[in-house]
């Protein structure tokens, strides 16, 4: 889906979405557990943006799995989103609790959406298949970042579902929220 997506004109289309807003939990292990597996139906990729770092991983069976090995710090935790190409659970740290919304397209509620893709900064530098991880570096920016990812590539981008509503006053359309829908390979062939 990534390069074909990058070079084809933006697309319109519909698809049925289930959405839960307004969703809280302590910033605990537990909580945080209970709220991924009451929500997310599928195994997901995670991104956590922590104050120290950013850090990729996966959950699958009911288990995070940094890119790394390391543990979740939740004290270091500002935001994440778990994702994968059905439905996203964002989570945002308020004072000592995660605030955030699920949304799903296998719901109800019909909403307009336009899907992106966004290369992200560096090259491969080096793939490790078996463990589905690729480490990207920005020698320029000075920038490295490991990703979960299926296929070895050179690039890779950040494919994201932008859903559009219009305002009731003034009739004007625009992304009302966008969530993530997965790590693609962002080159030709």
């Amino acid at each position: 889906m990534g390069m074909d997506l990058a070079k084809s004109p933006l697309k319109l289309f519909s698809v049925q979405t289930a959405r839960t807003n307004d969703l809280c939990c302590k910033l605990e292990m537990e909580e945080l557990v209970g709220q991924i597996n009451g929500h997310m139906h599928h195994d997901s990729t995670v991104i956590c943006w922590m104050m120290n770092r950013i850090i990729w991983g996966t959950w699958k069976n009911g288990a995070f799995e940094l890119v790394d090995g390391s543990k979740l710090e939740l004290s270091y935790l500002l935001e994440m989103r778990v994702f994968n190409n059905q439905e996203e659970l964002l989570l945002k740290k308020q004072n000592a609790q995660l605030t955030g919304r699920y949304v799903s397209d296998e719901g109800t509620k019909s909403e307009e959406v336009v899907d992106t893709i966004s290369r992200l900064w560096g090259t491969n530098k080096g793939s490790h298949i078996e463990k589905g991880i690729a480490m990207l570096k920005d020698d320029e920016r000075k920038l490295c970042l490991q990703i979960p990812m299926e296929e070895a590539a050179e690039y890779y981008g950040l494919i994201t579902r932008n859903y559009i509503d219009s305002d009731a006053r003034t009739g004007q359309s625009g992304y009302v929220d966008y969530r993530y829908l997965e790590i693609a390979t962002a080159e030709e062939g």
